[in-house]
């Protein structure tokens, strides 16, 4: 069977979205792929059992409906009958910038991404309805120039990846001076992301000490090049290219029918300079935390946390439960469980490996606390959330 594909390869999103596509040649060696160009003449795509493909527009849209072949779409506006759709969880990737944002004590908040772009809208609104369900505060929003980005679309990320200068530039550095100290940045991917931190440079402020500045993609090369380097979001781009081909699949014998919309679950934070700050009240909890996030691989304790801020054990967690919501010993509890989520997600890394680096004194002992935390244990939670690798 021919299989279509046309993804933007120029980024790392679409790199790993074509290598989960690959992957599922395992399951279906009768496929054979064949990247193609939609955009280019109607015979190249002549032949073709299936076809997944990047869409931006209508025209698109409209030209591929008419192919009369299975269609899987990585990004459109809205649910289309002429084919299926697979995505990235837009609303649970803003909700994971809320918490990253909240755990450290940040309680301004704003989002700059591109206005009615179906991926930008989506997580702005998941970031501004997790922030509503913990009370976190208002979401101050870029507005861009109405025509800046009026036709936005694979040439716009091609164009600012090779050269990474914004369009809206002037309007953007503008709006970042008007916002207050110590406010937290969700950006719609990690391109705006590298836009924002350079102006927000330009303008004198400081990065992540004024603002903290958080992407989407967790582009190596991106992030690597941003100078802080860029904290992201990895939205798990290998998993949904296997989904995408998961869901070719599925049209092609009947299963799933055209117009259905998959979403998949993004892997979690990966927490780089950017956001390497800490904003609650009390400079001892900001210290604490931050010193509890560079030891933790090293079977981390709360005496060693009171001995190093020079507090005893009573006022500490006293302190701690006001601000941060837990003991320190809780926190420490807290910050490894997610550290072996982060890994879990992330690394084909065996558990013992994993319980090492997250802090914790054996593979037994982490299955143990993982149980009881979550209901399942680390295999498990690993398979059920991140089935594809």
């Amino acid at each position: 069977m021919r299989i279509g594909l046309d993804i933007n390869r120029a980024r790392g999103y679409g790199r790993a979205f074509c290598e989960g596509v690959a992957s599922w040649v395992d399951v279906r060696e009768d496929w054979r792929l064949e990247m193609v160009d939609v955009s280019g003449p109607r015979t190249a795509l002549a032949g073709l059992d299936g076809l997944i493909a990047h869409v931006v527009d209508d025209r698109t849209q409209k030209r591929l409906a008419r192919l009369g072949i299975p269609v899987v779409a990585d990004f459109y506006r809205a649910a289309q009958r002429g084919f299926a759709q697979v995505m990235p969880d837009h609303a649970a990737i803003g909700a994971l910038a809320c918490d990253h944002f909240r755990e450290r004590g940040f309680t301004r908040f704003a989002y700059c991404g591109y206005d009615g772009v179906l991926f930008s809208d989506a997580r702005r609104d998941g970031f501004r309805a997790a922030l509503r369900r913990q009370c976190a505060g208002d979401l101050l929003e870029y507005h861009s120039p109405p025509d800046a980005y009026a036709k936005f679309g694979d040439q716009v990320i091609r164009r600012e990846q090779l050269a990474p200068d914004a369009v809206d530039a002037a309007a953007l550095a503008a709006w970042l001076r008007t916002l207050p100290p110590a406010c937290a940045v969700f950006c719609a991917h990690d391109l705006r992301a590298l836009q924002v931190v350079a102006l927000a440079q330009d303008t004198g402020r400081s990065v992540p000490r004024d603002i903290a500045v958080l992407g989407v993609d967790n582009d190596a090369l991106v992030c690597s090049f941003a100078a802080p380097r860029l904290s992201s979001i990895d939205n798990n781009a290998f998993g949904c290219g296997r989904a995408a081909a998961q869901c070719l699949d599925d049209l092609i014998a009947g299963r799933a029918d055209a117009g259905e919309v998959r979403r998949v679950a993004p892997r979690g934070v990966v927490a780089r300079q950017s956001t390497e700050i800490f904003r609650y009240p009390s400079p001892t909890v900001n210290d604490a935390i931050l010193f509890m996030r560079r030891n933790l691989a090293r079977n981390l304790t709360a005496a060693e946390v009171f001995d190093h801020v020079g507090r005893t054990h009573t006022y500490l967690d006293e302190l701690f439960t006001r601000e941060v919501g837990r003991t320190v010993h809780g926190e420490i509890g807290r910050l490894r469980l997610a550290e072996a989520k982060r890994l879990l997600a992330t690394t084909a890394l065996p558990l013992g490996d994993i319980a090492a680096r997250s802090g914790f004194s054996s593979a037994r002992y982490f299955t143990a606390v993982f149980k009881t935390a979550e209901g399942v244990t680390p295999t498990d939670w690993r398979l059920q959330n991140f089935p594809a690798g």
